[in-house]
């Protein structure tokens, strides 16, 4: 199905511009073109969001069977989202996701449907080309404008999703916006507080190239010192011939002479009074730490060999994983709902599948067998790895003999049952506090 085919305008006189300013709706305002534009402009941004982008890209979405606790590699999601339309293969859609959330703060998925509600395509749509108008009873989204090739236009329905005319329906993940004082209409770019800093980077760099335009040299000031006036055929003359003979690379170390009453005065104080090229490592560093990249990654003074792993599982717990748990969250919940038989699963990822941590878990996985904490099997399932014949088994060094006996052992002991459904909630991220409450409810 041609997603252009079914993206007919809709037009009504409630969504005139007239209507707008006076009646249900009025339109929230947000500048996303800023991050957008520094991403070209400014490499430590396009370095940081490559970073984090690609290492999102390398993770594959699975799905997981909560109630069976197993991963499932083949479901109908996840061909779609390996092949959303036919004009974006899966890296693009990817990491379009992931690069506009992070520049934006903001992710705009439409999804196809047939006749029969199903699901046929998904298209990730900038958030340059939406406008988002907001409800004048209770201030939240009312309508979704997408302008592209043409305009379409998403209507709040009855059960509070975004539909269009055509019956194909958007949906919106976004950053917490604490700015936005029309209920979070918009989300907030994770270098949301780095804008001043982002522009200085820009204004030095800006400064820079400037410099290598000029033969490296400061400005200065050219000042006739006659009697007369020069005339204004003359002023250009001369300004003609510093621009040939002393801008650009080619020309540094080129000497002019006049032959007048002319003085020239460098402007060079000013310039050494700021140190550019340190404003700018600064800069950097703040834009880095800003989405929790490691000193260790981008600073060669602090990398070492003994902290380049350490600095890459950071890198993934604090920068990369949040992300991708945050979109697999919104997709749970606005896209795999629409799929039978969904109740028990969500989408995720495989840790053990990601090589950056795969040397930890097999650590981890080791060192809790060592202590017979799991057994072989639950430490080759950590990894990836098939059950073996006589892998339940513990074992322990035949040197080791009791010396005594715990006689409140059955006080401090949880049941094996108290002790899985702890597990497991704590996995599924329930809170200390919900956990016991949960299992005090079964103990009464």
């Amino acid at each position: 199905m041609n997603f252009f085919k079914n993206f007919n305008p809709f037009q009504t006189k409630s969504h005139t511009l007239l209507s707008w300013l006076i009646g249900n709706n009025a339109p929230a305002s947000y500048n996303n073109n800023e991050m957008l534009n520094a991403y070209i402009k400014a490499c430590p941004i396009f370095t940081a969001t490559s970073w984090i982008v690609d290492a999102c890209n390398d993770i594959d979405f699975v799905i997981k069977d909560i109630k069976k606790d197993e991963f499932i590699y083949d479901h109908p999601i996840l061909k779609l989202l390996k092949n959303p339309n036919p004009f974006t293969n899966s890296d693009e859609f990817k990491k379009s996701i992931f690069n506009y959330f992070l520049l934006t703060g903001n992710v705009y998925l439409i999804k196809t449907k047939s006749l029969k509600k199903e699901i046929l395509e998904l298209y990730n749509i900038s958030p340059l080309d939406v406008s988002i108008f907001a409800n004048a009873n209770d201030n939240y989204a009312n309508q979704y404008n997408i302008t592209n090739l043409q305009q379409a236009v998403f209507n709040r329905t009855g059960n509070y999703t975004f539909v269009a005319s055509n019956g194909n329906e958007l949906i919106h993940h976004k950053n917490p916006n604490p700015l936005q004082n029309r209920s979070d209409l918009f989300g907030l770019s994770f270098f949301a507080g780095c804008q001043l800093e982002i522009k200085k980077y820009i204004e030095a760099s800006i400064h820079n190239l400037s410099l290598i335009k000029n033969g490296g040299r400061p400005s200065g000031l050219l000042s006739y010192k006659g009697d007369k006036n020069l005339p204004q055929n003359i002023q250009q003359d001369i300004k003609k011939s510093i621009d040939e003979k002393l801008k650009g690379g080619a020309n540094a170390g080129n000497i002019i002479t006049l032959n007048d009453n002319f003085e020239y005065k460098p402007l060079g104080e000013s310039i050494r009074d700021m140190d550019y090229k340190g404003l700018q490592d600064a800069i950097e560093k703040k834009i880095y730490q800003a989405v929790k990249i490691p000193n260790a990654l981008f600073d060669s003074s602090t990398m070492t060999y003994s902290n380049l792993d350490v600095s890459q599982y950071a890198f993934y717990d604090r920068a990369v994983l949040p992300i991708f748990k945050s979109v697999c969250k919104f997709l749970n919940e606005r896209l795999l709902k629409d799929f039978k038989d969904s109740e028990n699963l969500e989408i995720t990822f495989d840790k053990s599948l990601i090589p950056a941590l795969e040397t930890r878990e097999i650590t981890n996985a080791r060192d809790l067998h060592k202590e017979s904490i799991i057994s072989k099997n639950e430490a080759r399932a950590k990894i990836g790895y098939e059950a073996i014949n006589g892998g339940d088994q513990f074992y322990q060094p035949s040197s080791l003999v009791p010396i005594g006996f715990d006689s409140n052992i059955n006080s401090n002991r949880e049941s094996p049952a108290k002790s899985e459904l702890r597990r497991l909630m704590l996995k599924n991220g329930y809170s200390k506090d919900e956990i016991e409450l949960t299992i005090k409810s079964y103990e009464s």
